[in-house]
């Protein structure tokens, strides 16, 4: 069954809030969209929402938001194709295929319209999906997302270059250790359990090519192909959207996020102070409750 067939319990901690281990929230489910086994969380009830993880990242990524979101909502959180636990997909990675399939993942549990949190490459996957597919998303919220400009960081640019990016990634703890401290502004959230938590589902078999397939698709050399630019189009987004911005992000600046606010009609913009790439870890509580009062 490939890489589905690693079953074991993710155990999390975040050190400053609970001193032990917890289980990553909501059930472990599996479904077939587009053609590709995927497994992910799904908790509480209400009004649904799917919340999107990044390049080379996986669903338990959200673990800090989930049980505060699936107090009012059905939270879905989807370990994207070639990512976490779900198979590397039998069609070739595009932003066309992505948003068929997210699309027919909605389908398959069941869900016409929902709202979409996505971030970095999540946040251009529901970008996208919005723009091509309005009737199927109630609200958007941009966090840190990919697909806004072209200045991207430059190790991501090296890494898009034949050879030189499969030198460059690695599965070693400690690779995964420099990428997170590029990815949180306060390195004290980088600690010893997130990184075996990441580093565990990085290393499963085939996500390393499959990142770097899905890494060349949008990034060359000079940065982010305008063939994924979707700056030109935010006039045509007839959702409510929010855009949230950590303002030391060092994956894609905060300018992108601003840009992206004035374009989009009737556009927001939140800034989170003293915060990367991850807003959604580094400052959980108060994403969370930015994020509620959005979707209000």
């Amino acid at each position: 069954m490939g890489k589905g067939n690693w079953g074991y319990t993710l155990l999390i901690m975040d050190a400053r809030k609970y001193g032990s281990p917890l289980k990553m929230p909501g059930v472990e489910k599996w479904v077939t969209a587009a053609d590709t086994r995927v497994r992910y969380y799904q908790a509480g009830s209400g009004p649904p929402l799917i919340l999107l993880h990044g390049l080379g990242e996986a669903a338990v990524i959200w673990y800090a938001n989930v049980e505060p979101l699936a107090k009012g909502h059905t939270v879905y959180v989807p370990d994207l194709p070639g990512h976490g636990a779900s198979e590397e997909p039998p069609w070739e990675y595009s932003l066309e295929n992505s948003i068929h399939f997210l699309e027919a993942f909605m389908d398959a549990v069941g869900l016409q319209r929902t709202s979409l949190v996505g971030n970095s490459m999540g946040g251009l996957v529901a970008l996208a999906l919005a723009l091509e597919r309005p009737q199927r998303v109630r609200r958007l919220v941009l966090e840190d997302a990919a697909g806004l400009g072209r200045e991207i960081a430059g190790f991501l640019r090296f890494m898009s270059m034949p050879m030189l990016g499969e030198l460059l990634i690695s599965n070693r703890p400690n690779a995964t250790q420099w990428v997170l401290r590029k990815v949180f502004h306060n390195k004290a959230h980088v600690t010893e359990r997130l990184v075996s938590l990441i580093h565990e589902e990085r290393s499963r078999p085939g996500n390393s090519a499959a990142m770097l397939k899905m890494l060349r698709v949008g990034v060359s050399v000079l940065g982010v192909r305008s063939s994924i630019n979707l700056t030109s189009r935010l006039g045509e987004l007839q959702v409510p959207t929010i855009v949230f911005w950590g303002r030391d992000d060092r994956i894609f600046p905060l300018a992108h996020g601003r840009r992206a606010a004035q374009l989009i009609p009737e556009g927001q913009l939140r800034v989170f102070e003293q915060c990367g790439h991850w807003p959604h870890l580094e400052v959980s509580q108060v994403f969370n409750r930015a994020l509620l009062e959005f979707l209000a």
